[in-house]
């Protein structure tokens, strides 16, 4: 009889020590599947503003297109509702035209940063931008924001709004 006991005992230690192990490792694993989410969506944009300056450079009318294009390509990120996309035409170190993507929720909401064209500076010097153009040469510039939602706070250590910037 006191083998039985001993073995009771035995296998309601184990589920006991197994339900405080999975209290650690349920949100340590979750916190690893947030992470690689974050990265995955961080990748994406990268790829999406190397693309889209590449294709600007080749396609300089289209820019639209271009946008709707590379929302489309970014599955499985919600670009209509949590992205913004801006192809900016620099010549030198100034800004001579800038598209906004017109087809995202954020239209207007976000604005670029390396600077936007306004009525009073119709050609503003870009910001951030370390290209060595000559004052004759011309290269396309896109930015993509993309507001992350992490699945434990808003702000993770990636940062609540990831930023891709490519120049061609």
């Amino acid at each position: 009889m006191g083998s039985r006991t001993r073995t009771n005992s035995t296998s309601g230690q184990a589920c006991i020590e197994m339900a405080i192990a999975l209290l650690v490792l349920i949100p340590m694993l979750l916190g690893v599947y947030d992470f690689a989410c974050a990265i995955r969506a961080s990748n994406s944009i990268s790829n999406m503003s190397r693309e889209g300056a590449n294709m600007a450079s080749r396609l300089p009318d289209r820019r639209q297109d271009i946008m709707n294009a590379l929302a489309v390509t970014a599955q499985p990120l919600d670009m209509k509702a949590n992205g913004m996309i801006y192809i900016t035409q620099l010549q030198g170190d100034k800004i001579v035209s800038q598209v906004g993507w017109q087809s995202g929720d954020l239209n207007g909401v976000i604005s670029s940063r390396i600077g936007t064209p306004t009525a009073a500076e119709p050609t503003p010097v870009a910001h951030g931008v370390n290209a060595a153009l000559g004052p004759t040469q011309t290269a396309y510039v896109v930015e993509v924001f993309y507001n992350y939602h992490s699945l434990f706070s808003s702000s993770g250590l990636l940062g609540r709004q990831l930023y891709a910037k490519s120049l061609f």
